[in-house]
């Protein structure tokens, strides 16, 4: 019966050592993470000097506020005009794309009568909203019109004679 207790007392004092011991390991192996995550969020600034209070003020005569204020308000008048002038460059650009895309699409009416939107749409690879805005710009210039039911019909050019 001795023996029992004995053997039975070492199983239990072996069982809970190793698991003590795993506990140890797997916190040093915490910790040294911990120390590497601590060094990475540590920041590398360094206070090199202060400034000593109250700072100087420095006084700007008014003959130097004039020319700086002169020269800054030519740099703003500058600037303006540089920018309408690439604003009247840019809205060229945009009427011309639009009127390429306008002209193309009547031609595309012109070759496939009764085609939908849709199809359009997929020919071009451009959005629905600039196919209607195309087409918006043909109807008004009285160029195509829509023909048949609103899910089945069509858009056809309007003969001029």
């Amino acid at each position: 019966m001795e023996a029992l207790v004995k053997e039975v007392s070492d199983f239990y004092v072996d069982t809970k050592s190793k698991k003590v011991r795993m506990n140890t390991i797997i916190l040093e192996k915490q910790t040294e993470l911990a120390k590497v995550t601590l060094r990475k969020e540590t920041p590398l600034i360094q206070v090199i000097d202060r400034p000593i209070l109250p700072l100087a003020k420095e006084k700007f005569g008014k003959d130097k506020g004039i020319v700086l204020g002169g020269f800054l308000a030519s740099l703003s008048y500058t600037k303006q005009k540089i920018s309408l002038l690439e604003n009247d460059e840019i809205n060229v650009g945009v009427n011309v794309g639009v009127n390429v895309g306008v002209k193309t699409l009547l031609v595309f009416i012109e070759n496939n009568p009764g085609t939908n939107v849709l199809t359009m749409e997929k020919h071009f690879n451009v959005t629905q909203r600039t196919i209607e805005r195309w087409i918006k710009i043909l109807k008004k210039e009285n160029k195509i019109e829509f023909i048949g039911a609103s899910k089945t019909g069509g858009y056809y050019k309007i003969s001029t004679k």
